[in-house]
């Protein structure tokens, strides 16, 4: 007789929270304590091989889809592979940590079988994200080494780059409520709240090199890709050329650019590398689009300028332009830029 789903979920349920609650610790311990004693963590972390095998037949009896997400939201496989790489365990918790990984290895692919049997090809996503392009999009994390293939984040994979790709993929997937299918995906309700670090450019990178056509910006939509302008384009043309004349904008830094960052073409990766100070260019930006852009003059700053290859700080810019307000003539600050605004 197989197992009764309802009578037996709540025991699986714990098994699968209890070996979520190691799986974290052994996360933890591997970032902080490579030396740590495996059996000092929990004394039930040695029950990790029964409830896995008990989680694997239940599932052969119940092909419970929600049990199905909780079971691949587990994770275990990089952590346990490092741990079974480390010469600081014994061989009995080696035996059952390979026993572990081998049971929960199969368990993953009875869940995959049975999503390929015949339950639908995207048997673990939620509606708003099973479908073709949006696996498309979240192939690229697979690939990127950020996701694994149940779509969930490897062990390496941070919060801030786990909120980056639900942004990219329910952005351009059009999803009304960005974070909704996240949440329910990765069982973490949090996703929208989480700050994304400024100085850890690479690790934001990681995920942004990764969605190139994605403007990625406090999470909407409402910030302007360029300025509003008045200028005409014969003007703006003169005033690029002056400006890299000066020495103010990089050799490299392109008329397109330039261009559509004042409206006149539309490219969502249009940048100028700025190689002064950034009070330069907080004097430079506002004396030239404050008027009609105060609203997001200092957000748009920030998708359109780069200082010296570095993305500007808004809080920076803000204080800048204020010092500048309050110490200086504007009019007199810095003569070769204002020369080349009003020439």
């Amino acid at each position: 007789m197989g197992l009764n789903c309802d009578i037996n979920r709540q025991t699986i349920v714990l098994h699968i929270v209890k070996i979520n609650r190691m799986i974290k610790t052994l996360n933890y311990l591997l970032s902080v304590d490579s030396g740590f004693i495996f059996s000092n963590i929990d004394p039930d972390i040695m029950n990790m091989n029964i409830w896995i095998k008990e989680i694997l037949e239940y599932w052969k009896h119940s092909k419970c889809p929600n049990i199905a997400n909780q079971i691949t939201n587990i994770g275990a496989a990089e952590s346990i592979s490092l741990i079974l790489e480390s010469n600081n365990i014994t061989n009995d918790e080696k035996t059952l940590l390979g026993e572990f990984l081998g049971t929960y290895q199969d368990l993953i692919k009875a869940i995959k079988d049975e999503k390929d049997k015949g339950k639908g090809s995207y048997y673990l996503l939620p509606d708003e994200i099973a479908n073709n392009k949006a696996v498309e999009l979240l192939n690229r994390s697979v690939d990127a080494g950020l996701l694994n293939e149940q779509y969930q984040p490897t062990a390496s994979t941070t919060k801030a780059q786990m909120k980056l790709i639900a942004y990219a993929v329910s952005t351009l997937c059009e999803i009304k409520n960005i974070w909704k299918p996240f949440c329910e995906l990765w069982h973490y309700d949090g996703i929208k709240s989480v700050v994304l670090p400024v100085t850890k450019k690479d690790m934001i990178k990681s995920v942004t090199s990764i969605y190139p056509e994605v403007i990625f910006d406090k999470s909407g939509s409402d910030i302007p890709s360029y300025y509003n302008t008045n200028i005409n384009k014969r003007k703006l043309i003169r005033i690029f050329i002056d400006l890299q004349k000066s020495g103010y904008i990089s050799e490299d830094s392109d008329i397109t650019s330039w261009l559509s960052i004042n409206g006149f073409s539309k490219s969502n990766n249009s940048i100028i590398n700025w190689v002064k100070d950034v009070r330069s260019l907080c004097y430079f930006v506002y004396l030239l689009y404050s008027e009609l852009n105060s609203k997001h003059i200092w957000e748009i700053t920030k998708r359109c300028f780069t200082i010296n290859g570095n993305s500007p700080n808004i809080g920076t810019m803000k204080s800048g332009i204020q010092w500048i307000k309050k110490n200086n003539d504007l009019s007199k600050y810095e003569p070769t830029l204002l020369g080349i605004i009003m020439n």
